[in-house]
């Protein structure tokens, strides 16, 4: 908190990962963002817009300006595109980006983890397509390899040119 309030207006947007509401940590995270006033909570494993819309009904007019970011990381969201990019269009649900979570989609999957992301790729168009749709920003999953500048320059040119907004960075 101490952190969030010492940052000055305007500048970089301000994110915090909170655990799912389905959690034991979830709400006490999610008023502990809250009270940080970030710009934007995100939320891992969305799978349906019901994941979306329990955050917001959570949320009050305090909170106006906090927007919500969505994890794309399980199969269920990936059948779930749709309706949740949908979720862009309506300003009260406060979506604003999809967020691929590629090692864990990888992981639920099966799907193998190439340098070229050629398994994973029909997967990323997808979410930039709904991402579009819906009038959101969408950024890539994290590169792993992060020792291998090469790769990662490779993948975030990759990500450009399929239409992310940006890539993540990989977690502690």
């Amino acid at each position: 908190r101490a952190w969030f309030a010492a940052q000055p207006e305007g500048g970089p947007e301000k994110i915090i990962r909170i655990n799912a509401l389905s959690s034991e940590w979830g709400a006490d995270d999610l008023a502990a963002a809250r009270a940080c006033r970030p710009d934007a909570v995100l939320l891992p494993k969305v799978d349906t817009p019901r994941d979306v819309r329990d955050v917001d009904e959570m949320l009050d007019e305090d909170d106006a300006d906090l927007r919500i970011w969505a994890m794309v990381e399980t199969p269920r969201a990936m059948l779930n595109l749709g309706p949740l990019a949908e979720l862009g269009r309506d300003r009260a649900a406060r979506l604003a980006c999809l967020v691929a979570g590629t090692n864990d989609l990888a992981k639920e999957t099966g799907i193998a983890t190439t340098n070229d992301r050629r398994f994973l790729a029909p997967h990323l168009a997808q979410m930039v397509m709904a991402a579009r749709a819906g009038g959101l920003d969408v950024l890539d999953g994290p590169f792993n390899d992060f020792g291998n500048a090469t790769v990662f320059e490779d993948q975030c040119r990759q990500a450009a040119q399929m239409g992310f907004d940006g890539k993540t960075l990989i977690h502690p």
